[in-house]
């Protein structure tokens, strides 16, 4: 009994409850044209499903299978919207309206491959996979030679051209590709291929181009010459005559004529074709550079005498040391200080032969900066003159005594 309670209450739950359930057939139409209007495809999608469901045998039913179609094609579901056109020409073939099934089938493939990030970094048509393209093409073609009457007959006309145009230019990208990998069999063909099939293209005036080019590398100088001739009859304007007639080569006479003709790189060089040639570099200015060993410093040295450097030549031209006279201070009498009485002497100051003192000391070494020179002569030399000896009054540093000195 609990089981059935529990089983009748969800039975009558909101949510279950279809509000379509006793819609008609134009109720269903409408209520989904006005979804698909708002841009809401998959509500409109999911009324025409229940429409074409419901009331399989009527008009609406045939008019919901297109709906659907068209509305997966903007839902930006390609693969469903491809299947539902198919599935409408193969039940109602000889429908009116059976040539926007094909239309709709034709502007999926033109507009498959294109991603959300296209919309802001545009893709080159060119550059995409065919398959695509082809598929496109084939479908506007039927449409066009079955249904030459129909409404949508002109712009299947027109993307075809773009599409014929986008499919030779695929052509020529990858042709230019094996041309750069050397591949010149593989460009020819391509070439060829071009010439034959995408007749009145842009993209023929660089096949033949792309024909000359690999023909000559190939050898194949009589169908390099054919070639050139038909390029010249046909395009005789184009500058690319002048570059293939060029001694230098084609590639160094393409970039000559351009901004960047003037500007050249170091150690690389252009060949006659789109290819370089590495030279040979020139060393570097630290590979002359050598390791130090005693050898080759002797052979260094043995044709001319080794200048001294710098600290060298502050001990040669070592400065006589500077002689003050000293200036006696007065001395003042002062009790003795019990604590400095056991203290040794201090050492006393050799005298000069002019009665001055050096202020080197005689009995240590002179420490190494003390020999450096940051002048070139003695001040006397240069005219730098001495202070004057004059009794001046003893400053109040002078009267402080730090140890016992000897009078």
């Amino acid at each position: 009994m609990a089981l059935l309670l529990i089983t009748s209450g969800c039975g009558i739950l909101p949510d279950q409850i279809d509000e379509t359930s006793d819609w008609s057939a134009n109720q269903l139409y409408a209520r989904a044209k006005q979804e698909l209007a708002d841009k809401n495809y998959e509500k409109a999608i999911s009324y025409f499903e229940k429409l074409e469901a419901r009331f399989p045998f009527g008009q609406y039913a045939q008019q919901a299978q297109l709906e659907i179609a068209y509305a997966y094609y903007k839902y930006e579901e390609p693969e469903l919207a491809i299947a539902a056109a198919d599935r409408f020409i193969k039940i109602y073939p000889r429908h009116p309206n059976v040539d926007y099934a094909w239309y709709i089938k034709g502007l999926t493939n033109y507009n498959r491959g294109k991603v959300f990030i296209d919309r802001y970094l545009p893709q080159e048509p060119a550059e995409r996979d065919t398959f695509s393209m082809r598929a496109s093409y084939d479908d506007f073609s039927h449409l066009v030679q079955n249904y030459p009457h129909s409404t949508y007959a002109k712009d299947a006309a027109q993307r075809m051209i773009h599409l014929r145009n986008n499919m030779a230019e695929y052509e020529i990208h990858v042709a230019e590709y094996y041309m750069r990998r050397t591949a010149y069999i593989a460009a020819a063909n391509r070439g060829k291929y071009v010439v034959e099939n995408f007749q009145r293209t842009p993209a023929v005036e660089d096949a033949l181009i792309i024909l000359v080019r690999a023909y000559r590398k190939l050898g194949v100088n009589d169908l390099a010459d054919s070639a050139m001739r038909v390029l010249q009859l046909n395009y005789p304007e184009n500058p690319a005559i002048d570059w293939l007639n060029d001694p230098r080569g084609y590639g160094i006479a393409k970039k000559g004529t351009g901004f960047w003709a003037g500007l050249k790189f170091w150690g690389q060089e252009e060949s006659s074709d789109t290819e370089t040639v590495v030279k040979e570099k020139k060393p570097a200015f630290w590979e002359s550079w050598k390791p130090w060993t005693p050898d080759t410093e002797a052979a260094e040295t043995a044709n001319k005498k080794q200048e001294p450097s710098g600290w060298q030549g502050w001990q040669e031209k070592k400065p006589a040391p500077v002689k003050v006279k000293p200036v006696a201070a007065p001395q003042k009498e002062t009790a003795e200080d019990p604590a400095r009485q056991d203290s040794p002497e201090p050492l006393k100051p050799e005298a000069a032969e002019d009665g001055a003192t050096e202020t080197e000391d005689s009995d240590n070494k002179p420490a190494f900066w003390e020999d450096l020179k940051f002048w070139e002569t003695d001040p006397e030399d240069a005219g730098v003159p001495e202070t004057e000896e004059s009794e001046e009054e003893p400053g109040f540093w002078e009267d402080w005594k730090f140890w016992e000195d000897e009078p």
